[in-house]
């Protein structure tokens, strides 16, 4: 797996400003494993089956299954049977790291963060199932996002934009809705991202999500890692640390100021996360992004 040449987004789209791609898929038989080394990959199949392949696992997919991939994920599809996906290639720091209300969402958590790492960990079959009617509100928008692209009027990104946050909203509402939450342990690490979410700049205890999730705190923290792939205490200071970029990026406040906000009452602390996180003093990142 780790021998085989990574797909970039520069394949489907040379606009590094809008590094995005949508098309529509038609395939029969195999497509080889690969992996991502810069996008994520959202599939909602509409027609036809296959078996899915996620690195040593497979399970079959067919109408309506919609699933994200990451990056460092490798997939492919076997037996393929008038198999037409939709295929979004997108970058989610792009396209997704404004959208806060939505991310604190736990059906946003679910589909875009818990089932691509456990995907990845392994062993892990749940998927997002779109009922017709779901289905094909859903394809109107991919369809229209598809024309946007291929026409570029005046305003397309704009368009596009919209219709993709709309689209990712829709599915994090029929993911609450669906019945794919009766993995009971998925959805409660996903509603414990989605409380994170709402309160990591605030004083909050592994001990307090924790017992949200109604599991011992020795329970929690294992589930989460394999969930996640990090401890909560990192899953907290990565979002503290996003935040704290995005402050040092866009506004003149002191690196003390910006480290308060983020949740750090010690700026020397601030500091040594930041550059635990970053590989960069804050002092550093800010003058680089002048």
């Amino acid at each position: 797996m780790d021998s085989m040449e990574p797909m970039k987004m520069y394949y489907f789209s040379q606009d590094e400003d809008f590094p995005f791609f949508i098309q529509l898929g038609d395939q029969q038989g195999d497509f080889n494993m690969h992996r991502h080394e810069d996008f994520t990959e959202m599939v909602i199949v509409s027609s036809g089956s296959a078996m899915h392949i996620v690195e040593d696992e497979s399970y079959p997919i067919s109408t309506g299954d919609v699933f994200v991939i990451s990056g460092d994920t490798s997939h492919g599809f076997k037996d393929a049977k008038d198999f037409k996906p939709i295929n979004i290639m997108f970058r989610t720091d792009f396209f997704l790291a404004a959208a806060q209300d939505l991310m604190q969402t736990a059906g946003y958590q679910a589909l875009f963060v818990v089932e691509p790492n456990l995907s990845k960990a392994g062993g892990f079959k749940a998927r997002l199932k779109l009922r017709p009617e779901n289905y094909k509100k859903l394809f109107n928008i991919c369809r229209d996002m598809l024309h946007e692209q291929e026409t570029k009027k005046g305003g397309w990104q704009t368009k596009f934009r919209a219709d993709f946050l709309s689209l990712c909203t829709h599915l994090s509402r029929y993911y609450e809705d669906s019945s794919t939450h009766t993995e009971n342990e998925l959805y409660s690490i996903a509603e414990s991202l989605a409380y994170i979410e709402q309160h990591y700049l605030a004083d909050i205890s592994v001990n307090d999500i924790a017992k949200l999730s109604n599991y011992s705190e020795r329970q929690f923290l294992r589930i989460f890692k394999r969930s996640c792939g990090c401890t909560p205490t990192e899953y907290i200071r990565k979002l503290r640390i996003r935040t704290a970029c995005r402050m040092l990026r866009s506004t003149p406040d002191s690196i003390t100021e910006i480290a308060s906000r983020c949740g750090y009452g010690d700026s020397n602390y601030f500091t040594r996360a930041f550059k635990a996180e970053t590989g960069l003093t804050p002092r550093s990142y800010r003058s680089q992004q002048a």
